[in-house]
């Protein structure tokens, strides 16, 4: 095995077992740190092909909130809820996404716009 396969898989071993040795703040902090790494990820992704997105929160929002809405109502276990917030989510972008996909750059940052005032003026959103 080359050097590089060897390291890869030792690190991956020692990031899995990071959950069993650390303790409960630091492993909160190495959870952020990966969230918001999969968030600057898609950004740059989206800001290198020069495409706007303002859609990144909801589809992370309905991906986390799947598992936990799922395991406080129908006591569904974290680990069968989070690929289905994941299958969810991705649902919800092609959903979202597939009609966009023919939408300019400002008529895109427009429709995202009007979707979140949209939802803020509602009325579910107001009694919520």
């Amino acid at each position: 095995m080359k050097a590089a396969r060897i390291g890869s898989i030792v690190g991956l071993g020692v990031l899995s077992a990071l959950p069993f040795v650390t303790p409960a703040y630091f492993l909160h902090l190495l959870i952020q740190i990966l969230l918001w790494g999969f968030i600057y990820t898609a950004w740059s992704t989206m800001g290198r092909f020069g495409l706007v997105s303002l859609g990144h929160g909801a589809f992370m929002g309905v991906g986390a909130y799947v598992p936990a809405l799922l395991w406080n109502y129908f006591d569904v276990t974290p680990w069968l809820g989070i690929p289905l917030g994941i299958v969810l989510s991705a649902l919800l972008g092609v959903i979202i996404g597939y009609p966009c996909f023919r939408l300019k750059r400002s008529r895109w940052a427009r429709w995202c716009c009007c979707r979140s005032w949209r939802r803020a003026i509602s009325p579910a959103a107001r009694s919520a």
